[in-house]
């Protein structure tokens, strides 16, 4: 599982790359696809259900499982990616968020006050704590910054 976990983690940091302005969200596709195909895995998506490609992405405000396309990305796009691996029978599905070249700052906070409070989720996933000690480290955190 540990290997399944790390290609798929560098596939998605090595994708960073690939997002730059006028790129398609097809060539992104294509790169991870190739990426972990060189790392000995299977994409998990590809085909699953009849999905067409390896990864969903997404771009701005659309829900995930975005079927990667023609569609050029734009300065400012932030761009979600979700992309599974399966090596050796196990399953490791991640998903990240990135912004395309210069973002506004509402958009730059988004990013880090989101990563942030991931953060906080996973520090409060330990022995004798409750789902609800998740989500309340959560909202104290996010809802004072106007998000809901």
């Amino acid at each position: 599982m540990k290997h399944a976990c790390k290609i798929v983690a560098e596939a998605l940091i090595q994708a960073e790359s690939h997002l730059v302005v006028g790129a398609t969200t097809r060539d992104v596709d294509d790169f991870l696809r190739q990426f972990i195909e060189n790392e000995g895995a299977k994409p998990a998506f590809l085909g699953l259900y009849g999905f067409p490609a390896t990864a969903c992405i997404s771009i701005n405000e659309e829900i995930v499982h975005g079927i990667p396309s023609k569609r050029r990305l734009k300065n400012g796009d932030i761009i979600s990616i979700d992309a599974g691996v399966i090596v050796s029978g196990f399953y490791s599905d991640h998903a990240k968020t990135f912004a395309v070249g210069d973002c506004a700052q509402k958009e730059i906070n988004l990013l880090s006050d989101t990563l942030e409070s991931l953060n906080l989720a996973i520090n409060m996933c330990v022995n004798g704590n409750f789902v609800g000690d998740i989500g309340s480290s959560v909202e104290k955190f996010i809802v004072p910054k106007g998000y809901g």
